[in-house]
């Protein structure tokens, strides 16, 4: 009810949290800014939205017909994919590697502080550029909280 209401008058963002939330709210995900999904996540939406699909291509389809704008993959010391669907519709991918990889005694909640950070910088002046223009740095953020043990 909630993505009714607001899909069409602001930017909403789904965050998975777990495999388990996501498949539970999985039928409801559709008119999203931006769904945020890490890899196990992703396994499982696949899995769920589109089994026996190709899993390097069922992405584009899904999302065009769920109507969601950007999917961001945290990939770990691998960095991030940002996955978008154009104003053409068509799907587009982008790789972006980690800036240097951190030793950490924990990194519990670096994924949920790389959305956080994307998010801020989004609502500030460095958003112009969108998620892409925005997600190096705030990568580099998280690289610095986990280096300085500040998640």
């Amino acid at each position: 009810s909630l993505l009714r209401r607001y899909a069409g008058s602001t930017r909403v963002v789904f965050e998975a949290v777990s495999v388990e939330k996501l498949l539970r709210h999985e039928p409801a995900l559709q008119d999203l800014y931006l769904l945020s999904v890490n890899q196990e996540e992703a396994r499982a939406l696949h899995g769920r939205a589109a089994p026996g699909s190709d899993r390097r291509r069922w992405l584009g389809p899904f999302l065009e017909a769920r109507r969601i704008r950007y999917l961001l993959e945290p990939q770990g010391r691998r960095g991030a994919r940002l996955h978008s669907r154009g104003p053409d519709g068509r799907h587009r991918a982008w790789s972006f590697p980690s800036g240097r990889v951190v030793r950490a005694g924990d990194s519990t909640g670096a994924g949920d502080r790389l959305l956080a950070a994307v998010l801020s910088r989004l609502a500030g002046r460095e958003g112009t550029g969108g998620i892409a223009a925005v997600l190096p740095a705030a990568m580099r953020e998280v690289e610095k909280a986990l280096e300085e043990g500040t998640l």
